[in-house]
């Protein structure tokens, strides 16, 4: 018994892989007018496919902020809000060069948007 009890506390100090600080993301900011024109372009293009909504459903869409990867800065998280009043967390990624929505999750609208 007392070897598994060893075994399982040494699996809490085991060192942190280089890989675990790719996934931090810095704190959401506004966008700036160019981040805003190539996000509204990748978003009127790629979201109707993650939400099953027609390109006239998503006319009204406000970005609220984004956030960029702190290593590497080839990930982004965006937060939107739909005109019918839902909110999402958008991750995109940069592969060659193209921005490439990856996940789509539903969050909680905030009660104004900070920009």
């Amino acid at each position: 018994m007392l070897p598994e009890i060893v075994l399982f506390c040494s699996l809490f100090y085991l060192p942190a892989s280089p890989q675990a600080v790719v996934s931090d993301f810095s704190s959401f900011r506004c966008p700036n007018p160019a981040e805003l024109q190539n996000y509204s372009r990748l978003l009127a293009t790629e979201l109707p496919r993650f939400l099953v909504l027609s390109t006239a459903e998503l006319a009204g869409l406000q970005i609220l902020d984004v956030s960029t990867q702190e290593a590497g800065s080839n990930a982004f998280r965006i937060r939107i809000r739909l005109p019918n009043n839902r909110c999402y967390l958008v991750t995109v990624v940069t592969t060659g060069g193209r921005l490439v929505i990856t996940a789509v999750t539903p969050i909680v609208c905030p009660l104004r948007a900070a920009c």
